[in-house]
């Protein structure tokens, strides 16, 4: 007997021998210039062409420089409430035609996971919800107190308020780039992408609207362009043998939560009113509700930021599922909105926690165009079975839609901030999707 193997732990798994390549890869689309609505797309080296076996996904991230525009050098801008987030509008993957994911509306579904997640101290991103939507920008330029960048060319982390950065002019020298943790549900999913069993890997992103990405503080924004935007790929090389190895132990099938966006529109001064989610899936875990002042997107006016949100005057919600109502009692939004903001933390199973960014104050903000109010509305179909986290024990909605039934405050005028009014209403869906690797196709089922 070797005495070696008297002093092996039995429980430590085999040292499997791995290379690592980190690739850059510039987009298929043009790569400077780009403006607000335009899409950049990347066609990522699969099993024909990768030198690797696996994406290592935690050691891989997007890199581009943010260039804001404002009227006349003299004037200021800075990014959205989000920071870099806020400039994506739609992420898109695709497996030889098969969609992947569709996540629209990404700038907002991302600012409002992270007040419901982070604490002002920790803008890093919390996987409690959605690994990916709800990470921070990782770096950017210094700033010399508040107004104006270091010229050094110097990196940092920062903290970044609610108020974004502030950023002189639109010369070249204030451009600043950002290296981000890959914005995407699905590529975030698992810390490994097995990359060497897909045959053709689509990547995209679709940013927003000139004016949406840049805020002016004093009506003077004017838009944004990207430049250089790379994806950094870090591709794990190893051996037939060990590559079959991991794959017999993780398999190529896996299941996760995911969100989905859809949008309706309040009628001003009518009372009550509905709104029908249009989504069919096997397992909706959670539902979620914001709305926003039309008036906010697309504006040039001082600082209206354009993930802004407002309570809209709604005094009370329920949601409706296959004729059950959850919560089973209406959930009243006035006298400080506790019941609304509790509901919330149910949702999010966090009533013994803390609410992240949401507060009662800023819940109840008056605001509606400077991203001061954080208000979202929620309820989780699994808060009381205690398997929220189970893979498809949420509430099957293919053969009813869910269902938001919302008393609003009515009035005369359009006062988003306390009565009812024409606002947008976005609608988000997290429901439990199967993902399944064959053939060469990522196909997912929900």
């Amino acid at each position: 007997m070797d005495i070696n193997a008297q002093f092996m732990s039995k429980k430590m798994s085999p040292s499997i021998p791995i290379r690592e390549n980190m690739l850059i890869l510039d987009p298929q689309t043009k790569n400077v210039g780009i403006s607000g609505g335009e899409t950049t797309t990347w066609d990522i080296p699969t099993a024909g062409g990768a030198n690797g076996s696996y994406i290592d996904m935690n050691s891989s991230y997007l890199e581009l420089t943010y260039l804001p525009k404002a009227g006349t050098d003299d004037k200021r801008v800075r990014l959205p409430t989000g920071g870099v987030h806020s400039l994506f509008d739609t992420i898109d993957v695709e497996s030889s035609n098969f969609v992947v994911e569709h996540t629209d509306n990404w700038a907002r579904l991302h600012q409002v996971l992270a007040d419901v997640n982070d604490k002002d101290t920790d803008r890093m991103g919390v996987p409690a919800t959605a690994t990916g939507l709800a990470g921070e920008r990782v770096a950017t330029f210094t700033q010399d107190g508040s107004t104006k960048l270091v010229a050094d060319g110097s990196v940092k982390s920062v903290l970044p308020s609610r108020k974004g950065q502030t950023i002189e002019s639109n010369t070249e020298t204030n451009a600043i780039r950002f290296c981000i943790p890959i914005p995407s549900q699905q590529m975030n999913t698992g810390s490994h992408l097995p990359i060497w069993a897909i045959s053709k890997l689509r990547y995209s992103i679709k940013f927003v609207e000139a004016l949406n990405g840049v805020v002016g503080d004093e009506a003077d924004g004017t838009g944004f362009t990207i430049d250089e935007p790379r994806l950094h790929l870090c591709y794990l090389e190893m051996s037939n043998k060990s590559r079959d190895v991991i794959s017999s132990k993780a398999g190529l099938s896996r299941s996760h939560p995911l969100w989905e966006t859809h949008k309706a529109n309040t009628v001003a001064n009518v009372g009550s009113q509905s709104f029908r989610f249009p989504s069919h899936k096997s397992s909706v875990k959670t539902l979620m509700a914001t709305f926003h002042d039309p008036s906010a997107s697309g504006s040039g006016t001082a600082d209206v930021d354009a993930v802004s949100r407002c309570k809209n005057g709604l005094k009370s919600f329920q949601f409706r599922l296959n004729g059950t109502y959850y919560p089973q009692n209406e959930v009243l939004c006035d006298k400080g909105g506790v019941q609304g903001l509790l509901e919330l933390q149910r949702a999010f199973h966090k009533v013994k926690g803390n609410s992240g960014q949401i507060s009662t104050d800023n819940w109840n903000s008056a605001d509606t165009k400077k991203a001061g109010s954080t208000f979202v509305i929620a309820t989780n179909t699994e808060t009381n079975t205690g398997r929220s986290n189970a893979s498809f024990a949420g509430t099957s909605t293919l053969q009813e839609a869910p269902l938001l039934l919302c008393k609003f405050e009515a009035a005369t005028g359009t006062e988003l901030s306390t009565k009812v009014g024409p606002a947008e209403a976005l609608l988000y869906v997290q429901y439990d999707s199967a993902n399944t690797i064959k053939d060469g196709v990522w196909r997912v089922d929900a």
